[in-house]
């Protein structure tokens, strides 16, 4: 169903792949190592999923990394609060969002799962 010759399609990089071939219209990616005490289909009716159509996690705070100056370059302008609040423009971690658990509606995000 996907052609990955010229890269290899593996690991992480399989992720957004496997939410977007998925035969649900609603769909929780769930990491194998991931661990829950309540059915996750209770994050179905989560307020905010209800209101944007999916649902993210923070990530561990690891690797301090300073990501200002790229996010200077390729974000327009003005540059909003909630960016220079975020963890890549304070420095606090390279990372952001945790994948392991990703909740979203792919007919409310068809287009941005098409990037």
């Amino acid at each position: 169903m996907v052609n990955d010759d010229g890269w290899r399609l593996a690991g992480w990089a399989a992720k957004p792949f496997a939410i977007l071939l998925s035969s649900f219209r609603e769909v929780i990616f769930i990491d194998a190592d991931s661990l829950f005490f309540k059915t996750p289909e209770i994050m179905f009716e989560d307020p905010d999923y209800k209101r944007t159509g999916a649902l993210f996690f923070r990530d561990r705070l690891i690797m301090p990394e300073n990501k200002k100056r790229w996010l200077q370059q390729i974000l327009p302008k003005p540059i909003s609060k909630q960016v220079k609040q975020s963890r890549f423009w304070t420095g606090d971690s390279g990372h952001m969002q945790e994948s392991g658990v990703v909740v979203v509606d792919k007919y409310r995000h068809y287009l941005a799962l098409q990037l």
